[in-house]
Order: C-alpha cells, then sequence, then structure tokens
C-alpha cells in the first residue's frame, strides 16, 4: 500500500510524480539534470515514470534505472526526494506479460496509462480526429480494464484522447461515469496531469468536469505530475492544477505519497 498525505493548502510541498529521463526511449535530460531543474523549481519530490511499452522491443533496462535512481537519492539527499516508477503502457491484450514483468521488481509506483486502442494510437499526429472519437467507448474500456487489474497505484492522464479530438458531452457522459465508478472501487489513484498547462490549453488532463464528477462521488485519491520529459519541464504547470483542484474545493483529499 502506497503511503498518502492529505493534500492541505497553498503551502502544499510541490512534487511532481510523472516525469521521464533519458532512459525512456523519448525522454531529452538525464535522471541527474532532472533533479537538478526540480530543485531549481522549488519540488520537494520528483518521481520518474520511465516508460515500459511491451508491444515494441523494451527499451528500459531496469538495472540501469536502479543505478541510476540510487546515485541520484545519494546525490540529492537531504535537498530532494527522488521516486522511482513506471508508466506502463496499458493493452489488455498484455495484462500477463505486464504482471509477469512487474513481477519481483522494486517500484515505488506503478501508473497504468491507455495510448493505444485496438492497436491504435491516440494522438492526433497518427489518427485523424473522426477515428479517434470513434475509439472513445473502447478506451474507456481499456481504462477500466486497467483499474480492475489491481496492477497500477496510479491511473495516468485519463481522457487523454480528448486533447486530440472534440467528443460531446453526451457521447462522454456514460463512459466516463464507468471509468469513475471503477476507480472508486478500487485504489487506485487517479492521475491529475498538468500537460495541458505546459501546452498553452490551461487544463489539467482530465479536465476540470471529470475531477468535479469524481470529487462529487466520493474521490479522493490523487496523484500529480506534469509528464515532462526534459528537464525544462520538470515541475511545468503542477502550481496551477493545484490550484484548480483547491477551487473545486474537495474535503479530505489525498495525495499520493504526501501524509
Amino acid at each position: 500500500m502506497v503511503p498518502e498525505k492529505r493534500l492541505q493548502d497553498k503551502n502544499q510541498p510541490i512534487v511532481d510524480y510523472h516525469v521521464h529521463s533519458t532512459l525512456s526511449v523519448d525522454g531529452k535530460s538525464s535522471i541527474v539534470d532532472i533533479c537538478r531543474s526540480a530543485l531549481t523549481m522549488g519540488l520537494s519530490e520528483v518521481g520518474f515514470a520511465e516508460h515500459l511499452d511491451l508491444a515494441e522491443p523494451i527499451f528500459l533496462n531496469y538495472e540501469m534505472y536502479t543505478t541510476a535512481i540510487n546515485k541520484a537519492r545519494e546525490e540529492f539527499r537531504g535537498r530532494l526526494t527522488v521516486r522511482k516508477g513506471v508508466e506502463v503502457d496499458y493493452q489488455s491484450r498484455y495484462l500477463d506479460a505486464i504482471a509477469h514483468w512487474l513481477d519481483g521488481k522494486e517500484f515505488d509506483f506503478v501508473i497504468g496509462s491507455v495510448h493505444f486502442v485496438e492497436g491504435k494510437p491516440i494522438d492526433l499526429g497518427r489518427v485523424d480526429s473522426r477515428t479517434l472519437s470513434s475509439l472513445y467507448p473502447g478506451y474507456c474500456r481499456e481504462v477500466i480494464l486497467s483499474v480492475e487489474s489491481g496492477l497500477f497505484e496510479v491511473i495516468g492522464h485519463f481522457d487523454l484522447i480528448s486533447s486530440f479530438t472534440e467528443i460531446s458531452t453526451e457521447a462522454k457522459r456514460k463512459h466516463v461515469s464507468r471509468v469513475l465508478e471503477a476507480l472508486l472501487d478500487s485504489d487506485a489513484h487517479l492521475e491529475v496531469n498538468s500537460r495541458g498547462f505546459r501546452e498553452g490549453r490551461k487544463e489539467t488532463v482530465p479536465g476540470t468536469d471529470i475531477l468535479r464528477d469524481f470529487f462529487k462521488e466520493g474521490g479522493r485519491k490523487i496523484s500529480i505530475g506534469s509528464d515532462a520529459h526534459s528537464a525544462e519541464s520538470v515541475g511545468s504547470g503542477i502550481r496551477e492544477s493545484l490550484a484548480l483542484i483547491r477551487g473545486l474545493q474537495p474535503p479530505g483529499l489525498e495525495l499520493l505519497f504526501q501524509a
């Protein structure tokens, strides 16, 4: 069980639990450079979440990752808490392979994120908007299956697909409600991903409407992450995301790792 802490006020320590280094296939900065940037940004904790995609040849070297994290913990001891996580690209057809790969490995947290539906990527750069809209029900089913797998402490950037295509509120409502129901029946934390602020949308992923419904239905467990892939982006949008959450005034909110 991951230790938790209640989100308090504007003096809450600033943390970022979704960062990628060069140990991810698309990372641009080393773990050490990211830690230095985190200190400059005033963060008290940084959580690395290196990519694991079992649909492709595995890029992540677990032993190298562990060594790099241990060195960073020693170098930044007393100044910055460094956490070792992994972001799994969840596809239900690879469930057994994911469970097998995670078995016996030590992580502070594991994020489950859906990036593909029926083998199709959910970003607009590779799939047209109409196709993305048609994938929404399947996307939500995959997210539900990721929650129900019990493998993940955190469900990553739910509703990211809506960042790339317009989906009507009515079309989304029943699917979103089922995802939130699954989350509420689990021990998983819903990630509030701040990438939207970095990308100019002034919104988190998931957005305000989904967060409001999550809190209204009794959801309390959240995680905060920037989805940074470079030292320059570490912590970006985190303060704005915390302000947005406080504006929704959820009582008794629990933030991953903060006690």
